[in-house]
């Protein structure tokens, strides 16, 4: 994920599409969640976002297509990672994406 500035307005991800093994990956009645953690075995997510509870919307379930919405983000500085899991309707989980983010102190205070 592109680095981000502390305290910033966060455009999100405008639309994310799901095809795996060349399969679109029907997301009807599936749950969506993202977690940002300083590392992998931090105990608490800075930033958690689900499409049950709010942050992420399902746009076209058959199709697999889905949102992260936009938001200020007043994350402290420093280096993160996360994930985004998927659990379809038949119960089956799967990480769909992970990966760092660097959040960036702003110089203006």
């Amino acid at each position: 994920m592109p680095a981000h500035y502390k305290g910033d307005y966060w455009n999100g991800i405008a639309s994310i599409s799901l095809i795996l093994e060349g399969v679109i990956l029907d997301l009807t009645q599936a749950k969506i969640r993202m977690q940002v953690r300083r590392s992998d075995t931090s105990e608490f997510a800075v930033l958690e976002l689900t499409s049950t509870e709010g942050g992420i919307v399902i746009v076209d379930g058959p199709g697999g297509e889905f949102q992260i919405t936009s938001r200020n983000l007043d994350i402290p500085s420093g280096s993160y990672v996360y994930d985004i899991e998927v659990i379809t309707a038949d119960s089956k989980v799967r990480t769909v994406l992970r990966g760092t983010w660097k959040i960036n102190q702003d110089i203006t205070q």
